[in-house]
This record gives C-alpha cells, sequence and structure tokens, in this order.
C-alpha cells in the first residue's frame, strides 16, 4: 500500500555505514496534518497577518489592570514605546505619529506599550506622557511592569523584539499594528520610518 500525506506509519530504520534506508512500511492510522505556518509557533512568534492576538494584561498610567480583549468588538492600533529611549528619533516619532492618527480616527483605540518592564511603572509614564494623551478619550498607555511575559509575548507576536531591559542596555525592532474587533492583525507597519499618509489610507481601507 502506498503511504498518503496525512498517514501515520511505523516502519523500520536501517542503519549503516554506507547508506541508512527505511522499510517496511505499515500504515496504523490518520495523524493530524498541521498548517506549515503554524508547526513552529508559539506564544512568543510573530503573528502572520490575519493571525489572532493572544489576550495580554498589563497596567494603565492610572494603575488599573487592563487586558487587551477589554477593548474586544473595537478596532485597535498598538505601538510600542519606553521613556528613557535615547534616540530622539524613535520612540517620540512614534508618538507623534500615534496622536495624528487618534486624531484622525475617533473610533479605533490607540494603545502605547512600553516593554521596559522594569522603569517604566504607571507613574514614570503617567509623569512623562499622562499630559500628551489626556485630551484624547481613545488614546492609552500602558505599563507591563510585572508583565514580563506579557509584553515580550505581545511584542513578538506584533513582528517587534526587543532586549538587554535587565541591564538597562536596552535594544529594540520596533513594529506597530492595525487589529480588528477579535484581535485579528490587519496591516503591520515595521521600524519608526513609515508614514502617516500611508497608514491612514490603510487604516480607511480596514475599517470601512
Amino acid at each position: 500500500r502506498n503511504v498518503e500525506v496525512g498517514d501515520s506509519v511505523h516502519f523500520q530504520l536501517v542503519w549503516n555505514d554506507v547508506k541508512p534506508y527505511a522499510n517496511d512500511f505499515k500504515v496504523i492510522g490518520k495523524g493530524n496534518i498541521l498548517e506549515s505556518d503554524d508547526f513552529f509557533e508559539d506564544e512568543f512568534s510573530e503573528k502572520s497577518i490575519g493571525k489572532i492576538i493572544d489576550n495580554v494584561t498589563f497596567t494603565d498610567i492610572n494603575n488599573k489592570t487592563v487586558s487587551l480583549s477589554d477593548s474586544d468588538g473595537k478596532y485597535r492600533f498598538i505601538s510600542f514605546i519606553f521613556t528613557r529611549c535615547p534616540m530622539p528619533n524613535m520612540c517620540p516619532a512614534i508618538i507623534i505619529k500615534n496622536r495624528v492618527l487618534a486624531e484622525s480616527f475617533k473610533e479605533i483605540e490607540f494603545i502605547l506599550v512600553s516593554f521596559d518592564y522594569n522603569y517604566d511603572s504607571p507613574s514614570v509614564l503617567q509623569q512623562t506622557y499622562g499630559s500628551i494623551i489626556e485630551e484624547y478619550n481613545n488614546w492609552q498607555i500602558w505599563s507591563s511592569l510585572g508583565r514580563i511575559d506579557d509584553i515580550y509575548s505581545l511584542v513578538r507576536q506584533s513582528g517587534g523584539n526587543f532586549w538587554g531591559v535587565e541591564n538597562n542596555k536596552i535594544g529594540h525592532t520596533l513594529s506597530s499594528v492595525l487589529i480588528g474587533p477579535e484581535r485579528k492583525i490587519l496591516a503591520r507597519w515595521k521600524g519608526e520610518e513609515w508614514k502617516v499618509n500611508q497608514a491612514k489610507i490603510a487604516i480607511q481601507l480596514y475599517i470601512k
């Protein structure tokens, strides 16, 4: 009998110094076929467009526990920052772009999350960014203090990365994502050099 994709088989593996080979294949049933894109995925893997972001929990600048699932049913735009960023064209640029988008799309929740889980407490974020977002009902900033697994999961699933928090030598790659009402990734903007006008056009297409 021929072996087909999805068959569960027993076989004999013959190992020798010339050419190892397998024989005596016996089909014993059907196995579950995994999607190739999902085979190596875990909670810390980048999610492709169309995949669902896992639920995560943080603390907002008012010291209230918040979960991503709290805003299920809405479109959300998620970006990442940290207050000790030494690069004047990185985190500040992300904040400015989020502000422009928050003004343009009142129906979308804009969420900035700090990945500095050692230093960026709710009070630090409040002192640094509170005055910037206070006039916006659709803009939040979250602290990852004490939520290492949650922040690493969200950053990686969004397509970014960070390292060096424990030694205060933070490095990172940035990524912003637009997710739908069910936390499905609709679009992704990597780095900090993406254009606001291009993001506006894309967002308008997705939320129609």
